[in-house]
């Protein structure tokens, strides 16, 4: 997976749950300070530089917008109760899906998978997500819906189910 570059990026959206979004930063960016190891960077996107408000009321500010973050080679999305907002918002749907086709790893957690879902990423695939979502990710013609807490697909989509799941995922 890593040849000596790569990106992480962790996407921000307005009521992100930010216990997914910052512990999976926090971890990511630690990880990489003790190893020592040049060439990872980790950082957070979103659709504009505006600060974003987390579904717990903690402001944000992603270092990156859209237009103008370096590609990424991983992309995770963090759920929270924006995303059905996020769903929504064609912007955030349309960054995903141009980036797709060039990244090693689109992973979510939680709740934001339903986005994978929305833009046919799950087709096929085995996912995961909250217990109380388990049942709805049938609908995106899934290969199977598993309660494992991680589940890494062949294909490059991670799934981690419910928000502590994201310690794993990292």
């Amino acid at each position: 997976l890593y040849n000596g570059f790569m990106n992480i990026a962790v996407l921000l959206y307005h009521e992100v749950n930010e216990f997914e979004a910052v512990t999976l930063f926090h971890l990511l960016h630690t990880a990489i300070e003790m190893a020592q190891v040049e060439g990872l960077e980790v950082f957070t996107l979103a659709k504009a530089r505006n600060s974003v408000q987390t579904s717990g009321g903690l402001t944000i500010t992603p270092l990156y917008a859209f237009m103008s973050c370096p590609q990424p080679d991983i992309l995770i999305i963090p759920g929270g109760s924006g995303v059905e907002k996020a769903l929504r918002d064609k912007t955030i749907t349309g960054f995903i899906s141009d980036v797709r086709p060039h990244l090693k790893v689109l992973a979510s957690v939680s709740s934001g998978v339903l986005l994978l879902g929305k833009l046919g990423f799950l087709r096929d695939q085995m996912v995961t997500s909250r217990q109380d979502l388990l049942e709805s990710l049938e609908d995106f013609e899934v290969l199977q819906v598993s309660k494992e807490r991680v589940v890494k697909n062949d294909s490059g989509l991670w799934c981690a189910g419910e928000s502590m799941a994201a310690i794993d995922l990292a």
